[in-house]
């Protein structure tokens, strides 16, 4: 590039996760050279390349954005939104909203109605990575980038799948669920750029208000699509403006050229005059990935071979021209799809012939296709004709799969893996599996499954999160672990894609090669797995390694690294799923099967959307028309297209929610005909008689006797409470009557049936609707409760105004569904519930402002219409009379004495209680009577009892038999619980936490009954709950199944975890045993011993010091926990999801005990936690104990 000499120019530099964008402006501020590029982690690189290019034009400033600061030592740093709005509003002052969508992050900057900035509106740190996302699902659907994604959505037009777009682990499910529905690779393609679209307008578009024009700045805004679904959505339309991904390059330009202390008064020879050139010292946190105790396979010693996009395993595959009965295994993942041949004549390893694997690319019937034709072409070639004896399937694909091409079986995938272990090593008693999509963990006795688990949370330690992390560091995957073996590593986030992007960066820049990060990313996995599926204290002593993940021999060195023990792993470690199938078909002797034949390969598959107008439930079906066939896919209750009838879905003939309704069915008698007799008055009831406008003749009229001789009938049958009550009541009226003496004049003369009280059927009132619906009728009130929907949901996220969790997201949904259709909405605060004992029973603390929440926003309308009392249901009676009668707007307060609500809650409450006892009674019926094992729910009755909010998981067990339960009909444990879960029912204060850990030590005793727990995602109580409950069910050996709820959830990703859970329930059930509850030692003490050191926390600079210096002065050795910059992100290796300073205080504390090489059994831990917050301080020490155990 030639310039003027004397000419000087500004240069202004955005680096972004995924790209590097360059502006170069002249004296007059006009554009003179822009570059955008792909950084591949290496941004010095990138840097240095685009330098090259200008030849080293003279700079007279420098400006850059907040992630090139620690790259650039001379120069400007510029706030990114500053940088943005300055690039934009050079071509477009008249900007009043603005999206800025990057490969990490996403925001919307919004202005006044004078172009001024007002704020800055950011997506959370778990948003996924929106521009890279894209990019991940284009390739897995099998497109070379997310532009050609966009182009063929654009082409789309018909109805949408929805896809999960918050992460990539919920996209990978919900994209083979969107293929088994029969969509197309454009509708899906055009669903994800909906959902992302979608993704965006909920984090940052809920509760502001949008000014036209509206603008949208990089890599993201090139996509046509996603850009039309945001408009849409927004109601606006939105202005992209020219080269929109280097906008925040050129605001970083134009200050560099305007503000002065972005100048550079020294020369610029060339790039390293720019740069820190600091190399910074290595640290190392991981050993070099050896493996010592393995014997690792051999996976080349057998012909293997690529056949168009299938990788061939010829295994013993005959060359003479034979024919061959075979069984075959297909194993459909979410990326990828596999498959066995095996020999029926056979037995041991030499029955395997051929091995196939491929792609699924969000098309599980074309990779079927795929894999059959490979197998057609093998045929062919080698004069060899397989003999299909039986076809089954497994995988997420697996029952679409079975209908599509007519297999014998379909088996969960944790079945199909233990079967293939068990064959491989019968000594295994252990399986690691980590797939594309999910990483599972199962433990075996004698063969049997006996406990499994799968991936209940954001999991990013799974085989394709490897992937991303290689084509991030532009290294291909089959160099993967040469690269990684044997090197050692840093420290890496081991939460998710977004984290583990933003680490690889940070260590880029540091000078860490990528060798070094490529290890890192498997230490990742490895711990990601072990903290947050496995559990440590049930791996066996044989270990198998599976999965198409097992072939990395670096993650296979890892894990034998942290358990320090071998790890079997197999040459068919990639094919175990197929594999297992096959041996099921042979276990059960399949000889006649139903399989379409190899021909399938050659079928084109059309599809057509049609409707079962057979029920009420309007099933959306996909018919897939095959030459002169038609396969129909999406009946929910099984039936086949011949059958006439939907048929029954549940086979149990007990329905969960249908029972609880029958049950709770109020008493609609009108409150006059349910009025107790009138009792003889006492004196405080004589009181009420008393008006201040007559004389004191009145005091004569009083009958004092009467109400002396009713005192003795007090003491003797009535508690202190009830006649607190009476005085209280009787005070209360006669309030009412001097103060609202004209309250008969004021009151509106319209009958309290036509008065419409809304409740809203959701959070902690939901657990208690019966109670309040009947209160409120037998004051002769309308109640209309509202209803759970997916609409519902949608509107309650965008009122909201915030990313908050499900349940509170359902609340604002519900809240609003009633706010156009009642006088009055009842929306208590329910912050706690007193117990006998006197500990806390706290409520979460979102749900304490749930109330508070609604009430504020105006789209509701509520100001006058909340009755809005402080409920607290374990204090006596009237304490929460007088809360609803003070709470009472005036209109409705006029209408009611006192003791009307007093009878009214009496009454409504002893029904109740009466009510609550048959869900008792029916589960001990139930229960009793089952020849099946029965399953109960664990967890918030706002998850486990709504409808669309449980995703119909209930059904889901029906279906399979299976009667099920919530644990408010478990009967109240009589025994004492077991060491485990007397200490955690100890330290907890959550209400629900109680109740779930009282529920767990019931079923850990109960034959045939097994716990599903039901938790939300960012469901911050639950994060330390699931520990405990986890704890107890161990300790009575019992299996269990957790599964997580959010909006985003697949069908198909809870029916695998549910059949491969019932599998395991019923392999348990048949030993027919009861264990008791394994022992548990406690570390927590109330009193530290004098004689060791005490770790201070380092809450602060000040408080630290302050708390060790009353120690010592009380005769203690304290020590201050030295916590390094690294302690954070260390800490994440045992933090399961819980709050993260526990986690950080813990690994200080580990660390500064082997700093200081102090000795662990004379060590505390000191944790001043006791607090009344609704907060998960309290039980920081029962947490820590068990983060202590694991690190």
């Amino acid at each position: 590039m030639r310039v003027d000499s004397e000419t000087g120019f500004y240069l202004g530099i955005d680096i972004g996760s995924v790209s590097v964008s360059f502006a170069l402006i002249d004296e007059d501020g006009e554009i003179v050279k822009t570059g955008y590029h792909i950084h591949h982690g290496n941004i010095l690189k990138a840097l240095r390349e685009w330098f090259k290019l200008t030849d080293f034009v003279p700079l007279k400033g420098l400006a850059y954005n907040q992630r090139a600061s620690v790259i650039f030592k001379r120069g400007l740093t510029v706030n990114d939104q500053v940088a943005a709005i300055e690039g934009l509003q050079r071509n477009h002052p008249n900007v009043r909203s603005l999206f800025t969508i990057g490969g990490e992050t996403f925001g919307l900057l919004l202005f006044d109605k004078q172009g001024r900035y007002q704020k800055y509106i950011a997506n959370s740190a778990c948003a996924a990575g929106t521009g890279s996302f894209l990019d991940q699902q284009a390739e897995r659907l099998g497109m070379g980038s997310s532009s050609e994604l966009s182009k063929l959505a654009a082409s789309f037009d018909g109805e949408r799948p929805k896809i999960a777009t918050r992460c990539a682990v919920f996209a990978k499910t919900d994209l083979i669920h969107s293929q088994q529905q029969g969509f197309s690779v454009a509708a899906i393609s055009d669903g994800l750029c909906e959902g992302l679209a979608q993704n965006i307008a909920d984090t940052l578009v809920k509760g502001a208000e949008l000014q036209p024009p509206v603008f949208a700045i990089g890599g993201v805004s090139k996509n046509h699509r996603v850009m039309h679904h945001l408009s849409e959505i927004i109601g606006h339309p939105i202005y992209i403006p020219e080269q929109s991904e280097i906008v925040s390059a050129v605001g970083c330009a134009l200050i560099a050229r305007n503000n002065p202390a972005a100048h550079l008064h020294e020369p610029v020879t060339g790039f390293e005059d720019l740069v820190t050139g600091e190399q910074r010292q290595k640290q190392y946190f991981f050993e070099p990935l050896n493996l010592i105790y393995s014997h690792y396979p051999d996976f080349d010693d057998h012909k293997h071979y690529l056949a168009g996009n299938v990788e061939v395993d010829e295994y013993h595959l005959p060359k003479a021209d034979v024919e061959i009965p075979v069984y075959l295994g297909i194993d459909v993942g979410s990326t990828s799809t596999k498959a066995v041949l095996m020999d029926t004549r056979k037995e041991g390893d030499d029955n395997i012939l051929l091995g196939l694997y491929t792609r699924t690319r969000g098309q599980p019937v074309k990779a079927v296709q795929e894999l059959l034709e490979v197998l057609d072409d093998i045929q062919r070639q080698r004069g060899i004709r397989f003999n299909f004896e039986g076809v089954g399937s497994t995988g997420s694909g697996r029952k679409f799969i079975q209908k599509v091409i007519s297999a014998d079986v379909a088996v969960d995938e944790i079945t199909a893996h233990a079967q293939a272990a068990v064959a491989l090593n019968p000594q295994t008693d252990t399986i690691i599996e980590i797939g594309g999509q999910d990483a599972k963990f199962t433990v075996l006795k004698d063969g049997q499954v006996t406990f499994s688990v799968m991936n209940y949370v954001c999991a990013a330690g799974t085989g394709s999160f490897i992937e991303e992390q290689a084509k991030r560091l532009n290294v291909p995957l089959n160099e993967f672990a040469r690269r990684a073996f044997g090197v050692p590593s840093p420290l890496t986030s081991d939460r998710c894609t977004v984290f583990m992007e933003r680490d690889l960066n940070h260590l880029m820049q540091q000078g860490y090669e990528k060798e070094e990060l490529l290890a890192a990313a498997l230490h990742s996995v490895r711990d990601n797995y072990l903290s947050k599926v496995a559990h440590l204290n049930k791996i066996g002593k044989v270990v198998c390694f599976q999965g198409a993940t097992a072939k990395n021999k670096a993650l296979v060195a890892a894990f034998e690294q942290k358990l320090q023990k071998p790890i079997f792993v197999s040459r068919y470690c990639h094919l175990t799923g197929a594999l297992g199938v096959c041996l099921i078909l042979k276990e059960q002797n399949i000889r006649q099967s139903l399989f379409r034949g190899i021909e399938f390969h050659n079928e084109i598959l059309e599809v057509q959307d049609d409707v079962c107008d057979l029920c009420n439930n309007h099933c959306k079906l996909k018919v897939i028309n095959m030459g002169d066939e038609q396969v129909v896919w999406g009946y929910l209750c099984g039936r086949d297209e011949s059958d006439s009838k939907p048929k029954r879905i549940n086979q149990t003939g007990f329905d969960l929610l249908s029972s609880r309704r029958r049950i709770f069915m109020p008493d609609r008698q009108k409150s006059g005909q349910n009025e107790t007799p009138e009792e003889r008055k006492s004196f405080f009831d004589n009181l009420l008689d008393f008006d201040l406008d007559r004389s004191l003749e009145k005091l004569k009229h009083i009958d004092f006797r009467l109400s002396m001789e009713n005192l003795p009938a007090i003491h003797l049958d009535e508690s202190l409470s009830k006649v607190r009550e009476k005085v209280e009541l009787n005070l209360m009226s006669l309030r009412r009557r001097v103060f609202e003496a004209d309250a008969e004049e004021k009151a509106v003369h319209r009958p309290n049936g036509k008065i419409r009280i809304g409740i809203p059927n959701t959070l902690n009132l939901l657990e208690f609707v019966p109670f309040w619906q009947a209160f409120f009728e037998k004051l002769g009130y309308r109640v209309i409760l509202s209803r759970s929907s997916d609409e519902g949901l949608t509107r309650g996220k965008e009122i909201s105004g915030a990313e908050f969790c499900m349940p509170i997201s359902n609340w604002h949904g519900h809240v609003l569904s009633l706010s156009d259709r009642c006088d009055y909405l009842f929306l208590p605060h329910i912050l706690e519930e007193e117990r006998q004992d006197e500990k806390l029973s706290l409520f979460c603390y979102y749900t304490n402002y749930a109330s508070s929440m609604v009430q504020n926003i105006e789209e509701l309308n509520l100001n006058g219409r909340a009755i809005a009392p402080l409920i607290d249901l374990g204090k006596p009676a009237i304490f929460n009379i007088r809360q609803i009668y003070d709470s009472l707007p005036q209109p409705l307060k006029i209408r009611h004495d006192p003791r009307d609500i007093q009878s009214a809650f009496h009454q409504s409450w002893e029904w109740f209680l009466k009510s609550k006892q048959k869900l008792i009674d029916i589960f001990r019926e139930q229960a009793a009577n089952s020849g099946d094992i029965s399953v109960v729910f664990v967890g918030r009755p706002y998850l486990a009892l709504d409808k669309v909010v449980n995703k119909n998981i209930p059904s889901t067990f029906n279906k399979m038999g299976i009667k099920t339960f919530f644990q408010d009909m478990l009967p109240p444990l009589r025994e004492e619980p077991s060491p485990a879960g007397r200490e955690f029912l100890d330290w907890n204060h959550w209400r629900f936490g109680s109740q779930i850990l009282q529920a767990a030590e019931y079923i850990g005793r109960k034959r045939n009954v097994y716990a599903v727990f039901l938790t939300a995602f960012k469901c911050a109580p639950d994060s330390f709950i699931l520990t405990y409950f986890k704890e107890i069910m161990e300790a009575y050996h019992k299996p269990y199944l957790i599964l997580q709820l959010d909006e985003h959830g697949s069908d198909v990703g809870y029916e695998t975890r549910i059949e491969a859970a019932v599998r395991s329930f019923r392999n348990h059930a048949a030993k027919k045993e009861t264990k008791k509850p394994t022992t548990y030692r406690s570390t927590i003490e109330r009193q530290p011993g004098k004689e060791g050191t005490i770790l201070i926390p380092n809450y602060d600079a000040l408080a630290g010091r302050l708390i060790c210096a009353a120690f010592e002065h009380a005769g203690y050795n304290p020590v201050l926990i030295d916590e390094r910059p690294s302690t954070v992100t260390s800490s994440l290796r045992i933090n399961d999801g819980q709050c993260l300073p526990i986690s950080t205080i813990v690994q200080g504390a580990v660390e500064t005990v082997e700093k200081y090489k102090l000795k662990p059994e004379s060590t505390f831990l000191f944790l001043n936690t006791i607090t009344n917050l609704a907060c998960n301080f309290p039980q920081y020490p029962v947490i820590a104990q068990k983060m202590l155990e694991q690190s």
